[in-house]
């Protein structure tokens, strides 16, 4: 710890992510560590892989009205 940051979060979990969120991490800052978050609920949307379906993929996403997590089945 000896960065600029005041709260540092890690959410992936890897040694590497974790470290480089330690060192920007000031002395006497807080650095929290998440486990897997688990996205299947925040998926609002599942397309084909079709033109057409990326194509209305892609337009729900820029909406942004009722899309939190657009998934593509491949």
């Amino acid at each position: 710890m000896g960065g600029d940051i005041d709260v540092s979060l890690d959410c992936a979990g890897f040694s590497k992510t974790m470290s480089t969120a330690l060192e920007a991490t000031r002395a006497g800052g807080k650095f929290l560590r998440a486990g897997k978050i688990d996205v299947k609920p925040l998926i609002t949307h599942r397309f084909g892989f079709s033109q057409a379906e990326v194509e209305e993929a892609f337009e729900v996403s820029a909406r942004g009205r009722d899309a939190i997590k657009v998934m593509f089945n491949l």
